[in-house]
């Protein structure tokens, strides 16, 4: 077609250079022979192709494209049926010497417990692949057990690993123990399969190993419990490398689970800059034991809340130790926290006090008007050094808003609320 010619001429046109190539065709003629303008020249280091209704008959010629691209470092092909066939091909172009790709994006592409084997030989020759994810594919315990023995080959470089929604089971853990211990994997995402507390606790026993190197470990709902936490704090206490933690959507974890986390936070050896506690089930109880984390914890920056009933009594708390000249937090979630406007007095103290805070989110809050006229009032204070405040359903930027140049939030509140 003639959309393809010019694509193909843009490509030829000497100096181009394109960073990021997005496409939406809903065609798989795109990836035929067309494919193959990569060895006129092209400077594509990003190409997208997610939701293009491509299927596996349209891979075959992918394998040329990926090792005659030397620009092309990030491919993105979620949400197109690949399917086990479609990852051979791929895989033919990941273990030859010439390619140098250092992304892959594999969402959702209908593929099966078969392909990691295929997969495991690319991440054993491949000298570039970094980052993997393979999120929302049924690749089950069995396809994660063939993938950990490439990973834990000294041969693989990957450094981030995304398995959210794979179908997994305690029973991988065991597997994950292995290259947690010994490889090059700083961020792993095990969010949406049921691990639970044995296959937590395995985990856990990798992560407090000084071989452990992992920075960023994702375990959004994953049937966590109280207990888990537990484990998690003495994980915290110990490794030397972990600083971001999300534990979101375990609804099991509850105020008791919060309690055991807090003893691993408070003590002086932890290093976690970023925990997510978004959906727990937490009551105003937890913000207690909250408030002494914030008051003595020298390296927490980021606290997600957002969507616990903490209402306005464990507000409270928590403002005690923000208003502290101790507190280095820098960002605070509280979106959906069942707040009202008698929290907002305590709110406005630590806008006008805390040396640290820059970000804080009070979105989808009953404020009403009479709340975030007064929180507002906290933004024009001369020792405010908040940069973003959430109020009702968006985010101001407070240099816009002491410039004037910002329309607040909510119905005919606007007059009421302007500097």
């Amino acid at each position: 077609s003639v959309l393809y010619r010019d694509l193909i001429s843009l490509f030829r046109f000497t100096g181009t250079c394109l960073i990021s190539f997005l496409l939406r065709f809903t065609s798989c003629r795109f990836l035929d022979r067309r494919l193959r303008f990569s060895g006129t020249g092209s400077k594509i280091e990003t190409l997208s192709l997610e939701r293009c209704d491509l299927h596996s008959s349209c891979f075959k010629d992918l394998h040329y494209f990926l090792i005659t691209n030397p620009s092309l470092i990030t491919l993105d092909l979620s949400h197109n049926e690949l399917q086990d066939s479609g990852v051979k091909h791929l895989c033919e172009g990941l273990r030859h010497r010439d390619c140098v790709l250092q992304e892959l994006r594999l969402r959702a592409c209908g593929l099966t417990p078969s392909c990691c084997k295929k997969l495991r030989s690319a991440i054993i020759t491949n000298r570039s692949l970094i980052i993997l994810d393979l999120s929302e594919n049924k690749l089950q315990d069995s396809g994660v057990k063939r993938l950990c023995k490439g990973l834990r080959h000294p041969g693989c470089v990957l450094q981030e690993l995304r398995l959210e929604h794979c179908d997994l089971s305690s029973s991988c853990c065991d597997d994950l123990y292995f290259i947690i211990t010994n490889g090059s994997l700083i961020t792993l995402d095990l969010s949406w399969n049921i691990l639970q507390e044995s296959g937590v606790k395995h985990l856990c026993e990798g992560l407090r190993d000084p071989g452990c190197v992992l920075r960023e470990l994702r375990l959004y709902r994953c049937g966590l419990t109280s207990s888990s936490c537990e484990d998690l704090s003495s994980v915290i206490i110990a490794n030397r490398t972990l600083i971001k933690l999300d534990l979101s959507a375990n609804y099991n974890v509850q105020d008791s689970g919060i309690k055991r986390l807090c003893k691993g936070l408070m003590h002086r050896n932890s290093i976690l800059r970023e925990l997510r506690l978004n959906h727990c089930i937490l009551t105003s109880s937890t913000c207690k034991q909250l408030r002494s984390v914030i008051i003595t914890n020298r390296s927490l920056i980021t606290l997600d809340l957002s969507r616990n009933i903490l209402q306005d009594s464990g507000i409270k708390h928590l403002c005690e130790g923000l208003r502290l000249p101790d507190c280095v937090l820098q960002e605070l979630r509280l979106e959906r926290c069942g707040l009202t406007p008698s929290c907002c007095e305590d709110l406005y103290s630590v806008i006008i006090t805390n040396r640290s805070l820059i970000k804080l989110d009070l979105t989808h809050n009953n404020l009403e008007v009479s709340g975030m006229k007064r929180l507002c009032e906290g933004l024009r204070h001369p020792d405010c050094v908040l940069k973003e405040l959430g109020l009702d359903s968006r985010t101001i930027n407070v240099a816009e808003y002491r410039a004037g140049n910002v329309l607040l939030p909510g119905r005919n509140i606007s007059d009421s609320l302007q500097v």
